[in-house]
């Protein structure tokens, strides 16, 4: 990676406008000046947002060991990250868990197919969780060296449901640690959505957080805190991209549009023309899905997708913006990959529309909301250091959501003394 690339990796106007937000300036003020040089391994990343996510915030990540077995993704992540900045460990079905070197965070975001509530609903019985055992693995071998300070592991919303089998996902892994780690270790989950952290992306993933306790502090981490500002799809919006030579005005990838996704898109635009004709709207962006067919069902929920869009999956879905112009230029095409990665919270520029394929689609879906995962950081990097807490503001807690209890399983010994 060139020097420049990493300017645009780390300063705060390289970002959206989600990095200029007082609760993010505050975090990044209350952890300068920070010495200390951290090793980070990033499982299932997508596009290195941890790594990101430790820039972000103004904090030294030495190396980023990372695994995955796209070679398009892997090719990638060599042209994004240098060597030296990345090295690649291999395949995590296959590598040797002992022969992985110990780092100080590890940040994993495992397949979420067996708990998707759109997929089967398999869980452990379904092959595709089998990188998240093997993630489980990794984190108990790390723990067990006694250089990890911290894991972080993200997956969907079904996580904490209960399941085919009758059993509660998020529940057997507590239970894993619970029986695995140190009595010097808390674990805790939360569940957390993008759009309460800049971005305008409706996106609630489930984070379970672990952490060597920290003898100097009496008590665990203080809950995270919500951005401040609403954000609007203007923010990733990109006015002055120059538009590829293919792919945008005739479907995605340059395929073209299927004789149904053209359908869709006029019904969709009728729609959402007259929501946007409503004065409570003015200015703003609407944002669908051309690849779903519209149905009477979904009728009532025109506005659904004002000025946000829904969860950017690996397998989708095809965006296309739409605006009437009433506070600027209108807007009505397909979403550009680079958009996509700035729905994600990644930099300006990070990702190339000249990148614009099924893989660029399927590794920015993949990948974890850089404020996110940054903010879930920060809250650690705080707890470790032994840092004040950041002015009060509103907390991030679903009212009824039990999972979102401190401590979780561990609240009766949330901070053990040796």
């Amino acid at each position: 990676m060139s020097s420049d690339s990493k300017r645009i990796a780390c300063h705060p106007s390289s970002f959206g406008p989600w990095a200029m937000d007082p609760v993010w300036v505050a975090m990044v003020a209350s952890l300068a000046p920070c010495a200390v040089n951290f090793s980070l391994m990033e499982l299932f990343g997508g596009l290195g947002t941890a790594f990101i996510a430790f820039r972000a915030l103004g904090v030294a990540a030495s190396v980023l060991y990372y695994c995955d077995k796209n070679p398009a993704l892997l090719h990638w992540l060599s042209q994004l990250h240098s060597t030296i900045d990345a090295i690649h460990i291999g395949d995590i079905l296959t590598v040797a868990v002992a022969s992985l070197p110990s780092v100080d965070f590890l940040v994993a975001g495992p397949p979420c197919p067996p708990w998707s509530v759109k997929g089967l609903r398999g869980s452990w019985n379904d092959v595709r969780a089998e990188p998240f055992r093997r993630t489980i693995s990794i984190i108990v071998d790390q723990v067990k060296r006694g250089i990890l300070k911290c894991f972080i592991i993200e997956n969907v919303e079904g996580f904490l449901q209960k399941q085919n089998d009758g059993t509660v996902p998020v529940q057997e892994v507590l239970d894993v640690f619970k029986n695995a780690l140190p009595l010097d270790w808390s674990v805790d989950y939360k569940l957390y959505n993008s759009r309460n952290f800049g971005l305008p992306q409706n996106r609630p993933r489930v984070y379970i957080v672990g952490r060597r306790s920290n003898r100097a502090v009496v008590s665990l981490p203080r809950p995270l805190v919500r951005f401040q500002r609403q954000p609007v799809l203007q923010d990733v919006i990109q006015l002055d991209a120059p538009l590829p030579k293919k792919g945008y005005f005739f479907g995605q990838c340059g395929r073209g549009y299927s004789a149904q996704q053209q359908r869709n898109l006029g019904v969709y635009k009728v729609w959402y023309t007259v929501a946007l004709s409503n004065t409570k709207f003015l200015g703003s962006v609407a944002a669908f899905a051309y690849d779903r067919t519209p149905a009477s069902r979904t009728d009532w929920s025109v506005t659904r997708h004002v000025d946000f869009t829904e969860c950017l999956t690996a397998s989708g879905p095809l965006l296309h913006f739409l605006s009437l112009g009433d506070s600027g230029q209108s807007i009505d095409r397909s979403v550009l990959v680079s958009e996509r990665a700035l729905l994600q919270g990644f930099p300006i520029g990070y990702v190339s529309d000249d990148l614009f394929s099924d893989e660029a689609i399927v590794a920015v879906g993949n990948a974890m909301s850089v404020p996110v995962v940054a903010s879930v950081l920060y809250r650690e990097l705080a707890y470790l250091l032994g840092l004040p807490p950041i002015a009060p503001s509103q907390m991030l807690m679903r009212p009824g959501l039990q999972c979102c209890s401190d401590g979780a399983y561990f609240r009766e010994r949330s901070i053990v003394l040796n």
